[in-house]
């Protein structure tokens, strides 16, 4: 009886820890691995010799949100998401609606109340694709 008991313990064991990291992964993917377009379609273009390219805060902030209900929101209990926006040349918040960085945090918890944080940093690099 003790070894039956024991044995359907340790499989409850692991199958959770399965399903912990199998949703932990996924999360992990869908955040490191935020789609380049996103940001990219955040950066309004007006004249491609512009010299100084920013995100479109609200655009950003929306497709952002988006994508991670679309993506992640079946694996957390709760999350929320942070946008930090910051000046490239000197690391200094950006409080002008012409910020050309941002570090876009994920918090939240999953599965029996684990915890989990990630940041990603976006910032615009000016290269072949722009003119230089």
């Amino acid at each position: 009886m003790i070894l039956l008991t024991l044995v359907i313990s340790l499989t409850v064991f692991l199958f959770a820890s399965f399903t912990m990291s199998f949703r932990l992964s996924t999360i992990n993917r869908a955040i490191i691995n935020t789609p380049i377009d996103i940001m990219e379609v955040s950066i309004p273009i007006v004249n491609i010799d512009e010299t100084n390219l920013y995100f479109n805060k609200s655009r950003l902030e929306n497709r952002v949100l988006t994508y991670y209900q679309e993506s992640i929101s079946q694996y957390f209990k709760t999350y929320d998401v942070d946008f930090y926006y910051y000046n490239q040349t000197d690391k200094s918040i950006c409080v002008s609606d012409y910020c050309n960085a941002v570090e876009i945090t994920v918090n939240g918890n999953y599965m029996f109340n684990f915890s989990y944080e990630r940041s990603i940093t976006f910032e615009i690099h000016k290269g072949a694709k722009y003119g230089q």
